[in-house]
């Protein structure tokens, strides 16, 4: 919906000069939002509580192709609005909403972006808390997870505050070291664990018995 509300103000040139240099500042500049879109992870707490496991994966594929185009119309879109500028914005998807104007009455719009907004991130706190309770119970190896909801959402009040002070210093974690420590524990260690987790199905897998005549 805001690339059609906002496709009056699109100019297709802002998105030219393309690779002016190289190859690599775009495979560099694609870190960021790699690292968060590792975060569809989460889904694998997810899939052991669906009844039909193939019909959740097929879904949960379902869901992450959709978040990647979203992702991609809404930031193309906004690179064709503000063009080289679109850098400068902190949050540029909703300086692009602002632009929306149709006949002096569809305005302000983000406020139903901003609103859908925090719904998501209520949405995306509510998975990773869910996704800790569940993998410290049975890491401690205890029958039920409740009780530590308490405790550790004390926890997550707490270190919310300490790991970043304000937004300047947020941005500068997430745009430089954050991109290598979301990806390495969104993605190699849940790829790791995925891999160890085979090998030893595969291991302790029973090996059929061959006869004595077979083995002749």
């Amino acid at each position: 919906m805001i690339v059609i509300l906002v496709f009056p103000d699109i100019e297709l040139e802002n998105m030219f000069p393309m690779f002016e240099n190289g190859l690599l500042p775009s495979i560099m500049g694609a870190a960021t939002p790699q690292s968060w879109f590792s975060e569809c992870f989460l889904m694998a707490f997810l899939l052991p509580h669906v009844i039909d496991e193939n019909h959740g994966r097929r879904w949960g594929n379902i869901a992450v192709v959709s978040i990647m185009l979203t992702l991609f119309f809404t930031n193309l879109a906004t690179l064709f609005v503000f063009g080289n500028i679109t850098a400068s914005f902190v949050y540029p998807v909703i300086s692009v909403v602002r632009y929306i104007s149709i006949a002096d009455f569809l305005e302000h719009v983000e406020v139903v972006v901003m609103a859908l907004w925090v719904v998501g991130v209520f949405l995306k706190i509510s998975v990773f808390y869910y996704a800790l309770v569940t993998g410290l119970a049975r890491w401690l190896n205890l029958s039920q997870y409740e009780p530590l909801v308490f405790s550790v959402g004390l926890l997550l009040c707490l270190l919310s505050n300490w790991s970043a002070n304000d937004l300047v210093e947020l941005t500068h974690f997430l745009g430089t070291t954050g991109s290598f420590y979301l990806s390495f524990v969104q993605t190699v260690i849940p790829l790791f664990l995925l891999l160890v987790a085979k090998w030893r199905n595969r291991a302790a897998s029973p090996q059929p018995a061959v006869s004595h005549q077979e083995r002749k």
